[in-house]
C-alpha cells in the first residue's frame, strides 16, 4: 500500500504524529509531496521519524491539487491513500479501507469517518475541545451523516469522498484523461479552482464505478484542527466547494442516481 501526501499545510507538531500513526499501519511507502520552499524544512523534521520508506518530493506549484498528481504518478503499489498531514490513524484504519475496496472491481476509491472529539470529551472537562475543535467536527458530522445516508439508500455511493483519507485504486487514479480533469478544473468555466480536489474526484468516478465508506469505529480517523482563524477560513472554503459541487451536481439528490 502507497500513502501519497499532498501538500503540507499545518504545523509540524500535528504532521509528526500524524506520519507515525501511518507507518503503524506498515505501508509500502509515504510519498510526501510539498513545495521547495517547505522541503528542506520537511527533511529536518522527518530525521524524528527516521523510516526509509518516507520519501519526500517538492513541486514548484503551491497547490494542493498539482502535488496530489505528483503523488499518484510517482504511486507503483495497486492501491494508494491520498490524505491530509493532520489525519491520524487508528491502528484498523488501512484495513478498513483495504476491505472496502476489495468488495469488487467496480469500487475505485473508499473513505472512513472520522471520530467525533466532542463525543469522547465532557463539555465542561479541562481539556474539553476548542472553538475550532468544535467547529471542526461538527463539519465531520455532516460530512459523516451524509455520505452515510446516501451510501445506505444508493447501494454504497456517497456524494464525496473526504480529502482527509480516502483509499483508491491506483489504476483509477491513473487512467488517461485523470489529470486534465482534475488540474484543469473551472467554475462556470471561468475560475480555475484550487480546492475541492476531492468532489472533482468523486464526480469522475460516480459513473461507471462505485464509491463506498466505512463507518466502523475501530477504523475512524481523528482529525486535528489548526488552532487559529486560518482554520476558519479553510472551513469557509471547503463550504463553498461543497455548494459547488451539489449545483454542479444536482442529480446526487435525486432518487435515480440509485444503483441496482
Amino acid at each position: 500500500m502507497s500513502l501519497s501526501y499532498a501538500y503540507l499545510l499545518t504545523q509540524m507538531v500535528i504532521f509528526i504524529p500524524a506520519i507515525e500513526s501511518w507507518l503503524r499501519a506498515d505501508p509500502h511507502e509515504v510519498l510526501i509531496v510539498t513545495t521547495i520552499e517547505w522541503y528542506e524544512r520537511i527533511k529536518a523534521s522527518l530525521e524524528t521519524v527516521d523510516d526509509p520508506r518516507v520519501i519526500v518530493h517538492a513541486i514548484e506549484v503551491k497547490s494542493k491539487r498539482p502535488g496530489l498528481i505528483a503523488g499518484i504518478q510517482r504511486t507503483t503499489t495497486d492501491h494508494v491513500v491520498l490524505l491530509d498531514d493532520d489525519s491520524i490513524w487508528s491502528l484498523a484504519t488501512l484495513q478498513g479501507l483495504l476491505c472496502g475496496l476489495s468488495a469488487g472491481p467496480r469500487v475505485a476509491g473508499v473513505s472512513n469517518i472520522k471520530v467525533n472529539i466532542r463525543m469522547t470529551l465532557p463539555a465542561l472537562a479541562p481539556d474539553a475541545p476548542s472553538m475550532f475543535e468544535a467547529m471542526g467536527a461538527g463539519r465531520h458530522d455532516r460530512r459523516a451523516a451524509t455520505n452515510t445516508a446516501m451510501a445506505y439508500f444508493c447501494d454504497s455511493q456517497i456524494t464525496c469522498y473526504t480529502s482527509e483519507t480516502t483509499a483508491y485504486r491506483t489504476e483509477a487514479l491513473q487512467r488517461p484523461g485523470f489529470v486534465e480533469h482534475v488540474v484543469e478544473d473551472y467554475w462556470k468555466g471561468k475560475c480555475k479552482l484550487s480546492s475541492g480536489d476531492d468532489g472533482a474526484i468523486t464526480r469522475l468516478y460516480q459513473n461507471g464505478r462505485k464509491t463506498g465508506i466505512v463507518v466502523h469505529d475501530e477504523c475512524a480517523i481523528e482529525p486535528k484542527s489548526k488552532e487559529n482563524t486560518d482554520y476558519l477560513k479553510q472551513i469557509l472554503q471547503w463550504s463553498r466547494s461543497e455548494v459547488r459541487q451539489l449545483v454542479r451536481d444536482p442529480y446526487l439528490l435525486l432518487p435515480s442516481h440509485r444503483r441496482h
